[in-house]
């Protein structure tokens, strides 16, 4: 049975950059079952959002970074029957290079986690659309980053 829930929900996500690549993970459940995303997922009660995206990034590749601070936040509605089945406000966070440590490794509802050049991500046909689009804003002054420093 498909959860529901009558609020938006808040998730976090990482864009963690090595060099010329981009951590991505294949997800094994719905939203976005069989598409390519940065590693996330929901805040617990009482969770940090900082907390939270470093548990997560651990939880789905094996690897850990210090984030650095929120590049992007998007709101993504799934509807089903002209129903909203899921809403989540997504809180992605920036990584510093110099403390990524560990090598990919799927867990957690992970099919898949992997370093994928980020030119070859944003042409991927199944990369999730919200994350194409913080990929190809790299190149462009669009980001404002909000520090944690």
């Amino acid at each position: 049975m498909e959860e529901t829930y009558e609020y938006a929900i808040v998730a976090v996500s990482a864009f963690v950059k090595k060099e010329n690549s981009v951590l991505l993970v294949k997800r094994g459940k719905e939203p976005g079952k069989n598409l390519w995303a940065f590693p996330g997922g929901r805040v617990r009660k009482g969770e940090r959002l900082v907390e939270a995206v470093k548990r997560e990034l651990y939880e789905e590749t094996g690897v850990e970074a210090e984030p650095t601070g929120i590049i992007a936040v998007t709101e993504v509605i799934t509807k089903t029957n002209n129903y909203a089945s899921y809403h989540y406000v997504i809180l992605t966070f920036a990584f510093k290079e110099e403390t990524i440590h560990g090598d990919p490794k799927p867990g957690g509802d992970v099919a898949e986690a992997k370093w994928v050049p980020i030119q070859k991500a944003i042409k991927m046909p199944d990369v999730v659309y919200s994350v194409r689009r913080i990929l190809e804003s790299q190149k462009l002054p669009l980001l404002n980053v909000i520090t944690l420093e």
